[in-house]
């Protein structure tokens, strides 16, 4: 910290960003979804704030990890479980079209 103050990180999965849409956008976690191809980032993200998440896997991440996750016993393992997973966002728009 060469100018004495403490940083202010606002990347994901730390939550400024959504604390910001809750506050100035009225989001309302419960009815959102995250979405996102990366565990660490994204799936942890929408933990973090108590939203359900998409893992789409055409990124970053891959199922194998996400299983992995969801079967650990390790209780900071379960910051990075999705609530979905897809293959890709096509299917997502497949499935809007549904809707």
């Amino acid at each position: 910290m060469a100018c004495g103050r403490k940083p202010v990180i606002i990347g994901k999965p730390a939550t400024l960003m959504i604390d910001h849409l809750k506050e100035h956008f009225y989001l309302d976690v419960s009815r959102s979804v995250f979405i996102g191809d990366n565990l660490h980032t994204d799936i942890g993200l929408a933990n973090k704030c108590q939203m359900k998440s998409v893992l789409v896997l055409s990124g970053v991440s891959t199922l194998v990890e996400a299983k992995r996750y969801a079967e650990s016993t390790a209780a900071a393992d379960q910051d990075f479980v999705p609530t979905f997973y897809l293959d890709d966002m096509g299917t997502f728009y497949s499935l809007l079209l549904l809707s």
